[in-house]
């Protein structure tokens, strides 16, 4: 590694933090199953499908209800689940955002509470 701390602290870190965050997000998209999810969107509720067999039409009509429900249950849930990604994926971004631009600040921390403690010990602040 070149150029010793400042560098590291402006240059290399902050790209290792970049990626580090990237790789979260990458977890977060599989942990939430989110191709499936969409993929699946309007599907049956854990394929729980009745068949139309041969039967009357309050038969039909019966199953053909079900299969609505099961889907419905289905896409509710999906829904959620999307939903709650783009939730913690958000905040990902945020806190990854806050973490990278701390890290860029914390060198000068040390000036400024310095600068503070003598403000305060002068009664100029």
């Amino acid at each position: 590694m070149k150029g010793g701390y400042i560098a590291w602290q402006f240059w290399y870190a902050p790209q290792w933090l970049v990626k580090l965050a990237w790789n979260i997000q990458r977890a977060n998209f599989q942990m939430f199953s989110v191709p499936i999810m969409i993929r699946t969107l309007f599907a049956h509720w854990h394929r729980d499908a009745l068949s139309y067999t041969g039967g009357t039409i309050t038969g039909y009509m019966t199953t053909f209800a079900l299969n609505q429900i099961s889907r419905t249950i289905g896409f509710i849930i999906c829904t959620a689940t999307l939903m709650a990604w783009v939730v913690a994926a958000i905040l990902l971004v945020l806190l990854s955002m806050s973490a990278i631009a701390l890290f860029f600040l914390w060198p000068f921390m040390p000036l400024v509470l310095a600068t503070v403690g003598i403000s305060l010990l002068t009664g100029s602040l």
